[in-house]
């Protein structure tokens, strides 16, 4: 049961923050992502137009089924804070080598870490 409410809010809004390039005053998330969290297989693009960020991101579990997440936040110098409509939240800081780190809490209590590279633009 844990696994079926955390898994697609976890990388719904673990994309939120995906960053590929750090500059000296804000980070720049524009871009495709991929990664696997739990097993679990995602896609995303976001769209960041100064400090407002939107995307979607694709859950894939293991059979293959797919799941569409859409996300909106705000990225503020590294900082990034992104959220799904359901209440789940991602707070996270983009790294000097392009990661996005920080923590996916969900609506329901469960606090899930998130590391996340860039695919490219």
């Amino acid at each position: 049961m844990y696994k079926k409410y955390i898994m697609p809010t976890a990388i719904c809004l673990l994309f939120c923050g995906l960053a590929s390039t750090v500059f000296v005053e804000a980070a720049e998330l524009t871009g495709k992502w991929e990664a696997s969290v739990l097993g679990h297989r995602i896609k995303a693009e976001a769209l960041q137009q100064g400090q407002n960020l939107s995307g979607v991101a694709y859950l894939y579990d293991l059979f293959g089924n797919r799941t569409t997440w859409h996300f909106t936040g705000f990225v503020k110098g590294n900082k990034v804070v992104a959220s799904h409509h359901t209440g789940h939240v991602f707070n996270g800081d983009v790294t000097p080598d392009g990661r996005l780190v920080g923590v996916l809490s969900t609506n329901n209590g469960h606090k899930i870490p998130i590391d996340v590279k860039g695919s490219g633009r």
